[in-house]
């Protein structure tokens, strides 16, 4: 609640949200891959839960110096968080909630692992519960500003390992398995440094469009991004959690490959119709939570933005090909060369095209990784992809979206405004059907689920 907070106290939440970011791409040190991967080896089933608790041991260990140095010289550190030395507490509180959050994540991946899809919901139901109630005590009745997020925070965390108690007690030998996890720690840590490339890449690309445009420039482009990301949370947050795990748990075999192939084709699609939906909606999602018009252009970017999220879903299911043949330090040099080439195409054409530029830049770049990422993972773990189709998917898709956005530029009333929408939308789905995209058996399966789905609404 606002009236609880002053601005200045948002701010500093911000910053620390952004601090907290860099810590888990750092601290993590990438492990909450690393150990999907060797779960999934079924040779290594004897040691995993010692691999387990090794990893527990060196997150806590690695981590330790670090909230050492807020013990020790906690207001040198307030005054670099907070600019206020005074604020010890809140340094004291925001680390330990960060280490408290690198091990929740790095549990949150075994959960997923051992396919125990119930507790995984059950459990972070359960934390964002907590967290929103301890939270409103300490900010709204206690008058705890900022602190009185994170002891919610940490309030949550409590909940979060008490109810796992037992599931770590099954899944976690107190043994160490140096030789195994020094292995998986090689494996991982290139996710590290990419993903520190990765975000220094998106902040330096924010400061080039702040500097060389103006901050509604900037809010323009976040606000876009945030319309977009909506197709990750509806459904790339779900592949990923649900489909990767499987991916990676599937016997080697051609079969394999193949299904491996048909993920990326079948759920590409199905991205792509997503980042079409929203990219159509976008205008109205703006008009709906009513931005000012300063932000409207926001709606211009989306899909822009989408092609950028279907790229980096791409990117994720090409991956499969690197983690199964552990090269992932292709992965790693991927990131870092992207986030060059990302900072000197935004240095060169946000001066000239604003915050078009940088939705330009970023499409090439995560382009770029993805083509590279592909090249390596075909040499060491050849897949047959359909990438022909998808390409061709994506260009009509793209197509449809800039449609829509002729009817928002040109069309102002809502009702033939969303009319001239769904024709294009099923439009493209009608493209979709011609290509050559499904076999006689899927279509089949999809026209057999059509016809029984309209039996049900005329009878």
């Amino acid at each position: 609640d606002p009236r609880n907070m002053a601005e200045s106290e948002f701010g500093l939440l911000g910053f620390l949200e952004t601090v907290l970011t860099f810590l888990l791409a750092f601290w993590s040190f990438g492990l909450t891959i690393g150990i999907q991967v060797w779960l999934a080896d079924p040779k290594l089933v004897h040691k995993q839960k010692a691999i387990i608790f090794t990893s527990f041991v060196f997150l806590i260990s690695a981590f330790l110096p670090v909230a050492l140095v807020g013990f020790i010289f906690p207001e040198r550190l307030a005054g670099f968080l907070a600019e206020d030395e005074s604020r010890t507490r809140l340094v004291q509180l925001f680390l330990a909630s960060a280490g408290l959050e690198i091990l929740t994540q790095f549990i949150l991946s075994l959960v997923r692992m051992r396919d125990k899809a119930a507790l995984y919901v059950f459990v972070n139901i359960s934390k964002l519960l907590a967290h929103l109630a301890f939270t409103i005590y300490f900010v709204a009745i206690q008058k705890q500003r900022v602190e009185g997020i994170y002891l919610g925070q940490l309030c949550s965390y409590s909940v979060f390992f008490i109810v796992l108690i037992p599931f770590l007690l099954k899944n976690i030998s107190i043994k160490i398995e140096w030789p195994e996890f020094k292995k998986m720690l090689r494996f991982s840590i290139p996710y590290t440094y990419g993903g520190a490339a990765f975000y220094f890449g998106n902040g330096i690309t924010l400061y080039f469009l702040r500097e060389f445009g103006s901050s509604i420039d900037v809010g323009i482009f976040a606000l876009a991004q945030r319309i977009a990301n909506i197709v990750r949370m509806l459904i790339v947050g779900s592949i990923e959690l649900s489909v990767t795990p499987a991916m990676l748990k599937m016997e080697e075999s051609v079969e394999t490959r193949k299904t491996y192939a048909k993920f990326l084709s079948h759920f590409s699609l199905l991205v792509l119709i997503f980042c079409l939906g929203i990219s159509l909606g976008g205008r109205q999602i703006i008009e709906i939570a009513n931005n000012g018009p300063e932000l409207m252009p926001a709606f211009l970017l989306v899909p822009i933005l989408s092609l950028v999220l279907f790229l980096e879903f791409v990117r994720g299911i090409l991956l499969i090909g690197l983690n199964r043949a552990k090269r992932t330090r292709f992965f790693g040099r991927s990131l870092v060369l992207s986030a060059l080439i990302l900072a000197i195409l935004s240095w060169v054409l946000i001066p000239f095209l604003g915050y078009w530029g940088l939705g330009i830049a970023s499409v090439i770049t995560t382009q770029i990784s993805n083509m590279y990422i592909y090249k390596k993972a075909q040499k060491y773990y050849p897949i047959p992809y359909q990438i022909g189709p998808i390409v061709l998917i994506s260009i009509w898709t793209f197509l449809f979206a800039a449609l829509g956005l002729g009817a928002d530029i040109f069309l102002t009333g809502t009702v033939m405004n969303l009319a001239i929408k769904a024709v294009i939308f099923i439009a493209f789905a009608g493209v979709v059907w011609k290509m050559d995209f499904f076999n006689s058996n899927e279509r089949k399966y999809m026209l057999d689920m059509f016809n029984k789905a309209r039996g049900r609404f005329t009878s």
